[in-house]
């Protein structure tokens, strides 16, 4: 039996706890978070597989529900577990990947949303893309502290 295959399915109720330890999404209310929620895409990836590749073209987001996320790029980052998200940046920029992502070695569980729902979710309510900001400018933080 494949890893994969001992993994119960996430259902809706599951999915809101998720997204309810994403910081972008604590002040949104349940209601949304549903709609969010109902739709996402549950992926999951066994120990030490390739997420996403830099360079690869993907318009969505992975949040990490369980495990690990080792990210690969320019300079050091730190892995992403539960309640963190990956792929952020190529999806709001409309470019290639600038990371690659590998799955930890407990393998990792992830909600993938679309890009299309998050500029939904954006322009319908705008303190995302405040929490969102605020994420993307630690990211950035990071990236130049590591840099130098």
């Amino acid at each position: 039996m494949a890893w994969m295959d001992v993994v119960s399915k996430l259902d809706l109720a599951d999915r809101i706890v998720a997204l309810q330890a994403v910081r972008m999404f604590t002040e949104v209310g349940v209601g949304d978070l549903e709609q969010i929620a109902e739709s996402l895409t549950e992926k999951r990836y066994e120990p030490g597989e390739l997420i996403f590749r830099r360079g690869d073209w993907e318009d969505d987001m992975i949040l990490v529900v369980s495990g690990e996320v080792h990210l690969a790029g320019d300079v050091p980052i730190p892995p992403r577990g539960p309640g963190e998200h990956i792929g952020e940046l190529a999806m709001l920029r409309h470019q290639p990947r600038s990371l690659s992502a590998t799955a930890g070695s407990e393998g990792m569980h992830g909600l993938v949303m679309d890009c299309r729902v998050l500029e939904r979710l954006v322009e319908e309510r705008p303190q995302i893309a405040a929490s969102m900001l605020s994420t993307l400018a630690e990211i950035l933080a990071i990236s130049e502290s590591a840099g130098r």
